[in-house]
């Protein structure tokens, strides 16, 4: 093999392998739309309450930047949850699950 076919082998697989990790990382709104409005978010630097003001249960996914998001958790209608989290982590944004 010529060392331009080994380079362009080379780059094809590097390609195909970039292209599937890509579609392995989905996009937010992928897991999940975000929560209505009538859920109240109280953000600060290394945590965020929510309170759920719908009037029924929601479950719901916290996704903090540069921190692992949290699991699928519930709040209770009319109760509030607070997630912690450390290190350099920044809140993102709430879905629904």
């Amino acid at each position: 093999m010529t060392k331009l076919r080994r380079s362009l082998a080379v780059t094809a697989a590097g390609l195909l392998g970039a292209g599937a990790l890509l579609s392995l990382a989905s996009p937010a709104s992928a897991s999940g739309t975000y929560v209505p409005g009538c859920i109240d978010r109280n953000v600060q630097s290394s945590w965020v309450t929510l309170k759920n003001n719908c009037g029924y249960d929601m479950r719901m996914q916290v996704h903090i930047g540069a921190y692992p998001d949290t699991s699928c958790f519930t709040v209770k209608a009319g109760k509030s949850e607070t997630v912690f989290w450390g290190g350099a982590g920044y809140y993102q944004h709430t879905v629904k699950c």
